[in-house]
């Protein structure tokens, strides 16, 4: 827009014995931008003179662009806003008062398609309900905890041997300060 490229300037008219400050633009710089603003003199200099009336039009088009504008962006505001509103709530939701331990790690099943996930020898008797979640990495394959945890350590059974998988089990704590403090 060619609003946006017009440089304002202010400057004083010599003949002006108060010496205040005006504001304007150079006909020079406008000429190129906004040519039908300029005259041109019919004195021997050919002086250019600016018509500012003529500005009010364009900068009033340029304005209600801007506004218009403006008005776009408020909507997508508004509208992400309400999509946004309903998962507030469910982010809320996913702090817990439970008492919950999490292990994670990766193993590699052998030919047989079977890998044993050992945990620290005291997760078992200090932790209940256990859930468990796997993720194969870098092929197709599928993957189960054939055998849950018993004596501090699971299997992990995929339908191909050699295959990356991603675990964690997490378990409800069950030791004396978790009895002790349970909500």
């Amino acid at each position: 827009n060619e609003v946006l490229r017009l440089h304002t300037v202010s400057w004083t008219w010599k003949a002006d014995s108060e010496n205040k400050k005006q504001l304007g633009l150079i006909a020079q710089e406008v000429r190129p931008l906004l040519p039908e603003l300029i005259l041109e003199g019919r004195d021997k200099d050919h002086l250019l003179s600016m018509n500012y009336l003529g500005l009010l039009p364009i900068m009033i088009k340029a304005i209600q662009e801007q506004q218009a504008t403006i008005n776009e962006l408020r909507n997508e505001i508004v509208a992400q806003q309400n999509r946004s509103a309903p998962l507030k709530p469910a982010a809320s939701r996913a702090e817990s008062t439970e008492m919950v331990h999490s292990l994670n790690g990766n193993v590699v099943t052998d030919e047989k398609g079977e890998a044993i996930v050992f945990l620290p020898r005291d997760f078992e008797t200090s932790h209940r309900d256990f859930r468990y979640q796997l993720t194969v990495i870098g092929q197709f394959a599928q993957a189960i905890v054939s055998r849950e945890i018993k004596d501090n350590c699971f299997v992990v059974k995929t339908d191909k041997p050699n295959v990356k998988v991603s675990w964690q089990v997490t378990g409800s704590r069950h030791d004396l300060f978790a009895n002790a403090n349970r909500e």
